[in-house]
């Protein structure tokens, strides 16, 4: 990929079509500066870099393995409560 492909413009249609996602939400979003894009006259389009940043900007992450961090506290916590009460009696 040379210079002039990531400076490619991506019309919203082709986003929509690329993407799934709805074009009116597209473009209510682009017009509520939600999404970051190139406005020239009436045309609105994203570069790939936008596009990318689009679906960085979308993209779930997981929990797991905060989730797990978060039960491997609490277990030690309780460890600690348990060990403590132990040497009370």
């Amino acid at each position: 990929m040379d210079d002039t492909d990531a400076l490619k413009p991506f019309p919203l249609a082709e986003v929509a079509a690329l993407t799934g996602f709805s074009l009116r939400s597209l473009r209510d979003d682009c017009r509520a500066r939600r999404i970051e894009h190139v406005h020239y006259g009436n045309t609105i389009v994203l570069t790939r870099a936008q596009l990318a940043k689009l679906y960085a900007d979308h993209t779930v992450t997981t929990v797991r393995e905060d989730a797990l961090a978060g039960m491997r506290e609490r277990r030690r916590r309780r460890v600690e409560r348990e060990a403590r009460a132990a040497l009370r009696e």
